[in-house]
């Protein structure tokens, strides 16, 4: 009787041993899936900022080319006003030499 509960005992620590050792790889691999999801999270919220930023850097990118076209034109626009100084200068001094020749 007692030989019976020795195999008993050790067939049930075999049992217990390999129970703990299915479980074990049980929680690695649930280990490893937790991980690779995480990983997975991460890249989807890093592939959300870089389209974020990308989004700002061609807003940016549009401001800066209006913004650019805008000084060309007040550039435009100032040329211009001085031309039209100028000429209005050279006007009055034309009439300013003939007033003076004429006196």
């Amino acid at each position: 009787m007692l030989c019976f509960r020795q195999r008993f005992c050790q067939t049930n620590n075999v049992f217990i041993i390999c129970s703990l050792l299915l479980a074990a790889g049980f929680i690695l691999q649930i280990k490893v899936l937790y991980i690779n999801h995480q990983k997975q999270l991460r890249l989807m919220e890093y592939k959300q900022r870089i389209s974020e930023v990308t989004e700002t850097i061609n807003s940016v990118e549009k401001l800066a080319n209006y913004t650019s076209s805008l000084m060309r034109k007040l550039e435009m626009v100032t040329q211009t006003h001085k031309l039209n100084r100028e000429i209005f200068l050279f006007n009055v001094s034309i009439y300013q030499s003939i007033a003076t020749l004429s006196a």
